[in-house]
Protein backbone atom coordinates (compact mmCIF):
# COMPACT_ATOMS: atom_id res chain seq x y z
CA UNK A 1 0.00 0.00 0.00
CA UNK A 2 2.95 2.54 0.91
CA UNK A 3 3.97 2.22 -3.03
CA UNK A 4 1.19 2.59 -4.69
CA UNK A 5 0.80 6.05 -2.04
CA UNK A 6 4.58 7.14 -3.22
CA UNK A 7 3.71 6.33 -7.03
CA UNK A 8 0.35 8.48 -6.70
CA UNK A 9 2.28 11.33 -5.04
CA UNK A 10 4.76 11.43 -7.78
CA UNK A 11 2.26 11.09 -10.14
CA UNK A 12 0.18 14.11 -8.49
CA UNK A 13 3.61 15.85 -8.80
CA UNK A 14 4.33 15.45 -12.23
CA UNK A 15 0.77 16.52 -13.33
CA UNK A 16 1.25 19.90 -11.15
CA UNK A 17 4.95 20.42 -12.38
CA UNK A 18 3.35 19.96 -15.88
CA UNK A 19 0.26 22.69 -14.96
CA UNK A 20 2.72 24.90 -13.89
CA UNK A 21 5.02 24.58 -16.79
CA UNK A 22 2.27 25.43 -19.06
CA UNK A 23 1.21 28.69 -16.47
CA UNK A 24 4.55 30.13 -16.64
CA UNK A 25 4.82 29.23 -20.80
CA UNK A 26 1.40 31.13 -20.45
CA UNK A 27 2.60 33.98 -18.38
CA UNK A 28 5.56 34.39 -20.02
CA UNK A 29 3.55 35.14 -24.13
CA UNK A 30 1.43 37.55 -21.99
CA UNK A 31 4.13 39.54 -20.97
CA UNK A 32 5.59 39.58 -24.56
CA UNK A 33 2.15 40.92 -25.45
CA UNK A 34 2.47 43.68 -22.45
CA UNK A 35 5.78 44.25 -23.44
CA UNK A 36 4.50 44.92 -27.50
CA UNK A 37 1.34 46.71 -26.76
CA UNK A 38 3.32 48.93 -24.53
CA UNK A 39 6.05 49.88 -27.17
CA UNK A 40 3.00 50.39 -29.76
CA UNK A 41 1.51 53.05 -27.19
CA UNK A 42 4.44 54.61 -26.67
CA UNK A 43 4.88 55.28 -30.37
CA UNK A 44 1.39 56.51 -31.06
CA UNK A 45 1.75 59.07 -28.37
CA UNK A 46 4.85 60.25 -29.44
CA UNK A 47 3.41 60.58 -32.93
CA UNK A 48 0.46 62.71 -31.85
CA UNK A 49 2.71 64.21 -29.43
CA UNK A 50 5.63 64.87 -31.81
CA UNK A 51 7.81 64.06 -29.06
CA UNK A 52 10.34 61.25 -28.17
CA UNK A 53 8.94 60.28 -24.64
CA UNK A 54 12.42 58.84 -23.67
CA UNK A 55 14.27 62.58 -24.53
CA UNK A 56 12.42 63.99 -21.63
Amino acid sequence: MIKSDVLHLRVEAGSAATRLALIEDRLAALESKIDRNHAEIVGLLSRLVGEDPNAI
